[in-house]
This record gives structure tokens, sequence and C-alpha cells, in this order.
């Protein structure tokens, strides 16, 4: 139960909230995925209650870096893309048996994802023109060619992994590609 919000001498009017109360037993939380990486589980899974029903366990990480201890479970999805982010909301609840977790904290939930022979690369690589993301590409010749890419970002505002578009091996602009033209002389 929450502070109680009237005081003595108050008046007290129908509908006025007096306290709030909340169940500390589990805790839920809301975290954003993206369109593409819903629609490649759904894709994979044939449904939204099989990607439910089977998602690993989730990590909630305090703001100061630490992980609680107990795994979540994805509960539901909002099942509505945000026009503006790209993005669905996606609910897992955690366990709160030693009352740790508190209704309003803020922190990361970690989902687990594993990809198989797929490149990491700096957002710094990345350059976004209306809704497509290219990378610059460099070869033999040193010259920079541009490719169209799918990517899944990270999450941790650093790294993204390129689904599609560019190969492991390949050599990429790292830092500067959004200054980096078509057949332009890369230097190392």
């Amino acid at each position: 139960m929450g502070n109680v919000l009237p005081r003595v001498g108050d008046v007290i009017s129908e509908g006025m909230m007096l306290t709030r109360v909340a169940g500390v037993s589990e805790m839920e939380a809301s975290f954003s995925i993206t369109e593409s990486q819903v629609h490649a589980m759904v894709s994979e899974l044939g449904s939204l209650n099989e990607v439910i029903k089977i998602a690993p366990p989730l990590t909630f990480r305090f703001k100061d870096g630490s992980e609680y201890k107990h795994k979540g479970r994805i509960t539901s999805l909002s099942g509505m893309v945000d026009q503006q982010t790209g993005s669905v909301t996606c609910y897992v609840t955690f366990p709160n048996p030693e009352s740790e977790l508190f209704s309003g904290m803020q922190g990361s939930v970690v989902m687990p994802v594993e990809w198989a022979d797929v490149m990491l690369v700096p957002l710094t690589s990345i350059v976004r023109i209306q809704n497509k993301a290219l990378v610059y590409k460099v070869g033999a010749d040193s010259l920079a060619t541009s490719a169209i890419v799918e990517i899944d970002e990270l999450g941790d505002g650093v790294r993204a992994a390129i689904l599609s578009g560019a190969e492991v091996g390949e050599t990429i602009v790292a830092k500067g590609a959004a200054n980096v033209h078509e057949g332009q002389q890369v230097l190392f």
C-alpha cells in the first residue's frame, strides 16, 4: 500500500484517490522490440502465442548495472506497432518473492538473442536514408560501394548485427560512414 494521500482535516469527495494498492509478489515490466524482430519470431514460430510460450527467460538489469536474480517470462505483446518508432511493446512478468522490485522502478530488460554468421558493426557504420539502412563496403581497390543491409540493433546504443546485405569477412567503413560517397577511395 502506498502513502495515504488525504491528511487530517482534508475534505474527501467521491472518486478522490485515497491511496494506491499494488501487489508486489510479481512485477510487470514493459520494453520495446522492433517490428522486424516480432515479424522474424512469428515467421519462425508460426504465431504470436508460440513466441510468448517458448520465449527464453529474460533478465532485469538495475540502473547500477547489477542483475535481478529472478528471471522473467514474456506474458503479452501490445499487438500494435508504434508508427513513430516502428516498435511493439512487450510485457514481461518477474517473480518478486523478496520484494526487491518496486512499482515505478526503471532498468533494462535483457532478452537473449542468438545469431549465426552475422557481422557485428558499430552503429557509426550504418547510414540511414529514409527507411533504409546501408553500409559502405571497401573492395580490394579501396573504393567504397554502398550496400543496403538489414540490421538488428543490439540495444546497447553502440552496435548492430547485419542480418543480410553484407557477409562476414567483408570490409565495412566503421567511422564517418555518413561522409563517404559511392566510389570514393577509402584510406586506412
